[in-house]
């Protein structure tokens, strides 16, 4: 393994998802790494979640489109909002928050009342 976070130490390595060769929650060189605009992690998240990252892209509906927009922005997210690093995954069970807020984003955008 090339490196692996400080946890034994009191130096604290944090950076931004460029600069941190982590992959969040399973290995890498930073304790904490702050989200990119735009980010690779969201980005990574709507591609698993509706096939695809590109929210222009022909293989996605409206209504995807609309969600896809609303999920790759971490201002919409209040976890990922004011530079708040990735959240600890013991602490916050984000990959499935991020799911149902996917969720609730296809129901919103796919109603039309």
């Amino acid at each position: 393994q090339l490196c692996s976070p400080s946890i034994n130490t009191d130096l604290r390595i944090i950076g931004d998802e460029d600069n941190c060769p982590n992959i969040l929650t399973e290995s890498g060189c930073c304790d904490e790494v702050k989200l990119t605009i735009p980010s690779a992690y969201l980005a990574g998240r709507v591609e698993k979640e509706l096939g695809s990252a590109d929210c222009l892209s022909e293989v996605l509906n409206t209504s995807d489109k609309e969600v896809c927009g609303f999920m790759l922005q971490k201002n919409n997210h209040y976890v990922f909002q004011d530079d708040y690093l990735y959240p600890d995954r013991e602490e916050f069970p984000f990959d499935m928050w991020l799911k149902e807020r996917s969720v609730l984003a296809q129901i919103y955008y796919g109603t039309s009342l």
